[in-house]
């Protein structure tokens, strides 16, 4: 397959990936969106970040609970994402070879854990959150 059939192919599937997502049960309900591996509500066919997601949960104490979980490991997987800079730019400047290449591995470990906290235990809490929403939507 040569690249720039490859390149339309993924095309077709990230516009697909979208059209195809969990149809929502009311006006108002939320559906979740997986984006290259992270979770995202989407209402109205707009990704919501989590600032605007707080307002529309808040009443909803189970889908509120998740909220918080989801918004907490974002922040420390952000932070370890952002601490990974640290041991790279030692790993650049350090003048053994050996130290180089210790920078390189603790920076891709932190890294590796943040993404990790992203892909499991957040998409888990912010799925969970728009459950909640939705089920409290659809009672009324």
């Amino acid at each position: 397959m040569s690249h720039k059939n490859s390149v339309s192919l993924f095309f077709i599937v990230f516009i697909f990936s979208f059209q195809f997502a969990k149809a929502q049960h009311t006006k108002d309900s939320l559906h979740a969106v997986n984006f290259f591996g992270t979770i995202y509500p989407v209402k109205n066919s707009v990704a919501l970040q989590l600032y605007e997601l707080k307002p529309m949960v808040r009443n909803n104490e189970v889908a509120f609970k998740s909220f918080k979980k989801a918004k907490k490991i974002k922040v420390i997987s952000t932070g370890l994402q952002i601490l990974s800079i640290i041991p790279a730019a030692y790993a650049i400047v350090a003048e053994k070879e050996s130290d180089f290449w210790i920078g390189i591995g603790l920076s891709g470990m932190i890294n590796g854990i943040g993404t990790y906290l992203m892909l499991d235990p957040y998409n888990k809490h912010i799925t969970n959150c728009i459950k909640a929403y939705n089920k409290s939507k659809s009672v009324q």
